[in-house]
């Protein structure tokens, strides 16, 4: 998967949020009287029609679950997705760099290649619970005695995997994809 595949899976993203928010007209939820969400009563006094449309939300009986909901309103989420197109936009592909980061080096400054951490980290959001890890490249390869250490850096997330093998002998993409996918032991901790 690529930089691009991750970048239009974002927009797909934000792009169904806010099919969904505006759906539900694009207001804001309060959780005035508890354990119910209502639509705000600002809200309702600036549209009559919003009571109509979705004055009554729902019943959520924990305060914490309910306050959760809350906060995640149709006009919470239109304004996060409004706040991370301009995101995007500032940090737009320019033939392979960034158009807004560089590198941090105040002698010979450059520009960060493209995608830069801004674009992973929020391309991870609908990575499907974290990033898929879908593009690594080797960091490092040390030897340990008769061994060699292979360490690869995912280039979204900056995720790591390290994979020992017989010096001379290189992991195929399938063994570093399924080291990035280590599956828990029985105590829970990644292999």
């Amino acid at each position: 998967m690529s930089a691009n595949d991750a970048l239009a899976r974002l927009r797909a993203g934000l792009a169904e949020d806010e099919r969904i928010a505006r759906a539900a007209a694009g207001v804001t939820w309060v959780v005035d009287v508890p354990p119910a969400i209502h639509v705000s009563s600002h809200e309702i006094a600036e549209d009559r029609h919003a009571l109509g449309r979705l004055g009554y939300v729902g019943t959520i009986e924990r305060d914490a679950d309910r306050e959760h909901a809350a906060r995640q309103s149709p006009k919470a989420t239109l304004d996060r997705v409004e706040a991370i197109r301009k995101v995007i936009a500032e940090h737009a592909d320019d033939e392979g760099y960034c158009t807004r980061c560089w590198d941090g080096d105040t002698v010979a400054p450059a520009a960060m290649p493209w995608p830069c951490p801004t674009v992973r980290a929020l391309a991870s959001i609908y990575a499907g619970g974290g990033c898929e890890h879908p593009a690594f490249a080797l960091d490092d390869r040390s030897p340990i005695g008769d061994f060699e250490a292979f360490t690869y850096r995912c280039t979204f997330c900056e995720g790591m995997a390290i994979i020992n093998r017989v010096a001379g002998d290189e992991p195929t993409e399938d063994e570093v994809r399924r080291a990035f996918r280590a599956e828990p032991t029985e105590t829970g901790e990644p292999q």
